[in-house]
């Protein structure tokens, strides 16, 4: 559950930074006094999902099993959706996902919720 929370807690902290160029708060001279170099584009964030033929087949025993055939499997997955990840990004396919409970602000800004990618 740690992992999660510093996962969301990453994915707020992007939320707020995209915030910040949305608004125009982010000067050439605070960004060059801090070291950062964020464009005038909000920052995207991808996700590889694991494919939905194997999500339906894990259960909650299968989070805890070590079994070299288990793990492979994952792998194999994820080498998968990777590829195909890929793929669909290079055609411009692997469009930005909607995740509203992200935002760090609770709520859709400027009548647009956060998006994650």
């Amino acid at each position: 559950m740690l992992v999660l929370e510093k996962h969301r807690h990453q994915l707020q902290l992007i939320d707020v930074v995209n915030l910040l160029i949305q608004e125009g708060a982010l000067t050439d001279r605070f960004k060059a006094r801090l070291g950062v170099d964020v464009g005038n584009s909000p920052i995207t964030v991808r996700f590889i999902r694991m494919s939905k033929a194997l999500q339906e087949n894990l259960d909650y025993p299968s989070k805890l099993s070590r079994l070299p055939s288990h793990i492979d499997r994952l792998i194999a997955d994820g080498e998968a959706q990777t590829i195909s990840f890929l793929g669909d990004l290079e055609e411009g396919q692997a469009a930005p996902e909607v995740v509203a409970d992200q935002s760090m602000l609770g709520h859709a800004r400027n009548g647009h919720p956060a998006t994650h990618a």
